[in-house]
């Protein structure tokens, strides 16, 4: 008899790093063929007990290949038992169809369930696969002599499976098998496995992208104009102006009304992803307009879905207060813009015929991104200038000539840099001022800084009313362009970047392209996370078997004379994928038994309310995770957050890390986390300091929305100190305007301070560059 094996269903998870596949199959795990050799098998065991019974893997391992896993487990290559639950094994003979093991050991301590541990198996997988394509076989882990759920360890080993392949983690292959004996040719028994197929089922609806094809949509107007009543007669200029331009402009000029027995505006919708443009006539009048907010907001939900810039707003008159998410799309201010000329530059973008309604990440490529602030365009404009021509290919992005209209504009900037291959900083006073120049500083310092940098900064400095700069501009060495060096110094750099991308090497090139200190952003914050809460815990604090943290009457703030006026809080809106749900809620629920009375808002009944809160929320606390960044909407309230945290009073984005995060955006690395459940102290103050967690936590943590014990912990603390900036003691924050974006160096430098290592003073003119 040749035993069967076959694959019943497949999820389809598509990444920034190509597809990766999950497979449920049916088989004996050790009868793999030869030929469909994988890279690792998932195995599961009692901790340290390797006995090969007659109904485990580990049994069949040795009775049908002779593998041994209680000798393997003699001499482990890696043992991360005490943090994660697993160890590996060195590379197995080369007959077998597997080139490493994996064993997750249940452990006793503690009272997290195996489906809620099992995303330590794919952390430990990193090392394992060591940014390789890999493929990994596996039983349904804990489910044969530990007999846990086959439903329940399923759903966690295929819900983390899918998160750290969207973070990353090159896992091309999974194949879950389910015991099952029979002949080749054959369909498998069934029996008691129905349940696990329609859990799976259920998976694949909720994670695979394969089915996921655009839908083309014919254009049927070029402009669909929306406008208030009240700006009628600017509409109809609008529409003559754009009739001359292009006389065979089809125009849709009705207003539509709402239908107030529809939440969602379908023939809104259905008209508007049929149009090339949406302009949208922006005025006090059209702010006050119910239908007219709703249109704006549903070509915003367009212009997300096209493949391309729907929406075309039109800034007529001076708003007081524009909304947040409004202000964040890219407009033509009409203020200093003829309407004429207005119209002149949207007709070019109306040669279209089809779009797609899927949205991707935008795909931005220069080669060079210029960064400078708006007072020193004449400089930064000499600098594209003298690269153009040097090479006519070159693709540079400035800002007055790369922000289109429709594009939400600081997420273009992030992209853009995302895409460069090299940013030329305009380093002056003015620049130093300015919170988005920095942030664009911060974010090309983060990528210059990581090992195999895909980005090349490069800081020109050109105020010689500067004496000093901030710590934050001394990690890299800058080019000198004061005074009368200003036109050679910029003429050479340019030179050497032309030089870089022609490949040819000169004195210039070695020292602007010069190798410098290798950082990664992730890893120093989870150093400063780690050492600032050393501080008030240290080691002598983890005590095993009791309570942590051993103050827990601190995070509570029960007495509303404590609390900050009434003035200065308003509600606290948490924003989250609806994959991520369960650590919304049980944050939720932690603080309303911390400090029940602080408002906190846990879900909006819409998008149009969501959007309010966001504009008027004292703290918005963001879950970020691969779902999170996967989402349109949760990008928008993030980007709605950054840019509110600039330019309020008090920060506003209180951001939680819940996961390992995808390469890019690389904007969503610097954010600063104030908790991240992916640090490694967290697990270590469970599995090694063997702490435990107050039972009146524990018994927060919903069964419907179960979370492990390392993230109840990490999600305590992102509550505490949540509450603690509404405490009256809370001390004075930085005034705006302020960068969101974190920079390496002032992290470091923070990590130092808590180490009380003395940061060493350099001097602007020892990190001069001079270029000839």
């Amino acid at each position: 008899m040749v035993a069967g094996f076959v694959v019943s269903d497949t999820i389809t998870v598509i990444t920034q790093n190509g597809s990766c596949e999950i497979d449920l199959c049916f088989g004996d795990i050790t009868k793999l063929e030869q030929q469909d050799k994988v890279d690792v098998i998932m195995i599961s065991a009692f901790r340290g007990d390797y006995l090969a019974t007659p109904t485990s893997v580990i049994g069949a391992l040795k009775r049908n290949l002779n593998l041994n896993v209680r000798e393997l487990a003699k001499n482990k290559a890696e043992d991360l038992r005490n943090l994660y639950s697993c160890w590996w094994s060195h590379p197995l003979p080369d007959h077998l169809p597997y080139r490493r093991l994996l064993c997750f050991e249940t452990r006793y301590h503690g009272k997290s369930k195996p489906q809620e541990l099992v995303a330590d198996v794919y952390r430990c997988l990193v090392p394992v696969l060591n940014n390789q394509d890999g493929t990994v076989i596996t039983p349904l882990l804990n489910t044969g002599d530990q007999g846990r759920s086959k439903v329940l360890m399923l759903k966690g080993m295929v819900e983390a499976a899918v998160n750290w392949m969207k973070a990353g983690l090159p896992l091309r292959k999974l194949k879950i098998v389910l015991y099952a004996c029979f002949e080749a040719g054959d369909p498998p028994p069934m029996r008691g496995l129905q349940e696990v197929c329609e859990q799976f089922k259920e998976l694949k609806m909720k994670f695979d992208m394969k089915s996921v094809i655009p839908k083309k949509v014919k254009i049927e107007f070029d402009v669909y104009l929306s406008f208030s009543k009240e700006d009628g007669e600017t509409a109809s200029s609008i529409s003559k102006h754009l009739a001359v331009v292009k006389p065979d402009i089809r125009i849709f000029g009705t207003q539509q009304e709402l239908k107030e027995d529809q939440v969602w505006q379908e023939d809104m919708y259905e008209v508007m992803i049929r149009c090339a443009r949406v302009i949208t006539v922006l005025s006090p009048s059209y702010l006050k307009s119910t239908p007219c907010v709703e249109q704006y907001n549903i070509a915003l939900c367009c212009n997300r879905k096209a493949r391309r810039d729907l929406l075309a707003p039109f800034y007529i008159e001076q708003v007081q207060k524009m909304p947040t998410y409004m202000g964040l799309v890219q407009y033509i201010d009409c203020l200093r813009v003829k309407i004429s000329h207005a119209c002149e530059q949207l007709a070019l973008t109306l040669n279209v015929d089809v779009h797609a309604e899927i949205h991707e990440h935008p795909t931005l490529e220069y080669d060079v991104f210029i960064s400078y602030c708006h007072r020193n365009t004449e400089q930064a404009a000499q600098l594209r200038e003298i690269l153009t021509k040097l090479d006519q290919n070159l693709k540079v992005f400035f800002d007055t000539q790369e922000l289109k209209t429709g594009t939400t504009w600081q997420q273009t900037l992030y992209h853009a840099i995302d895409g460069s291959t090299m940013l030329v900083a305009m380093v002056t006073k003015d620049y130093l001022k300015s919170p988005v120049c920095r942030e664009e500083f911060n974010l090309a310092l983060a990528k210059h800084s990581q090992k195999n940098r895909d980005l090349t900064l490069i800081p020109i400095f050109l105020d010689e009313d500067v004496q000093d700069i901030p710590l934050e501009f001394k990690q890299i060495k800058l080019v000198n362009a004061v005074g009368k060096s200003f036109k050679s110094a910029i003429e050479s750099t340019a030179d050497a970047i032309v030089s870089y991308f022609n490949k040819e090497s000169t004195k210039n090139t070695k020292e602007i392209f010069a190798k410098s200190s290798e950082k990664n952003i992730d890893i120093v914050q989870e150093d400063l996370r780690a050492f600032q809460l050393s501080k008030p815990y240290p080691d002598k604090s983890r005590k095993p078997y009791t309570d942590f943290p051993p103050d827990l009457d601190s995070f509570f703030l029960r007495d509303s004379k404590r609390l900050k006026p009434a003035n200065e809080i308003n509600n606290i809106v948490l924003s989250f994928s609806s994959n991520d749900k369960k650590y919304a809620k049980f944050f939720y629920g932690l603080m309303k038994y911390f400090a029940p009375s602080l408002p906190v808002v846990e879900e909006a009944a819409s998008a149009q309310e969501m959007r309010h809160l966001l504009d008027n929320a004292t703290k918005i606390v963001t879950f970020v995770s691969p779902n999170y960044i996967e989402s349109h909407d949760c990008i928008e309230d993030f980007n709605i957050a950054l840019c509110r945290h600039r330019t309020e009073k008090n920060p506003v984005i209180f951001p939680i890390q819940i996961h390992s995060l995808p390469k890019k955006p690389s904007y969503f690395h610097t954010v600063y986390y104030h908790v991240s459940t992916a640090d490694a102290v967290w697990s270590s103050l469970i599995m090694q300091s063997r702490v435990v967690i107050n039972v009146a936590i524990q018994e927060l943590n919903d069964i419907e929305y179960s979370l492990s014990e390392p993230d109840i912990l990490a999600l305590s603390f992102a509550a505490r100190n949540l509450i603690d900036c509404f405490r009256k003691e809370d001390g004075d924050c930085t005034p705006p305007p302020r960068p969101v974006l974190s920079n390496i160096g002032r992290l470091v430098a923070d990590t130092n301070s808590l180490k009380e290592v003395e940061e060493v003073d350099i001097k602007l003119s020892k990190i001069f560059l001079g270029v000839k």
